[in-house]
């Protein structure tokens, strides 16, 4: 199934400390609440990286 590009994703983090750190990231922002931040991807593998990245620095 085709997606079309930009490619928006979310993470909602336990606390808001680890969105804080999130969004010194290149291309992150705050997202509708003090735990979520979001990112737009030019692809899939883009997104799944930033996905993957986000939930790593998370315990």
């Amino acid at each position: 199934m085709p997606v079309e590009p930009p490619i928006r994703v979310a993470v909602d983090f336990v606390n808001a400390i680890l969105a804080d750190q999130a969004t010194l990231w290149p291309g992150v922002e705050r997202g509708a609440d003090s735990r979520t931040v979001g990112h737009e991807a030019p692809d899939v593998r883009t997104a799944y990286r930033f996905v993957r990245a986000a939930t790593t620095v998370s315990p």
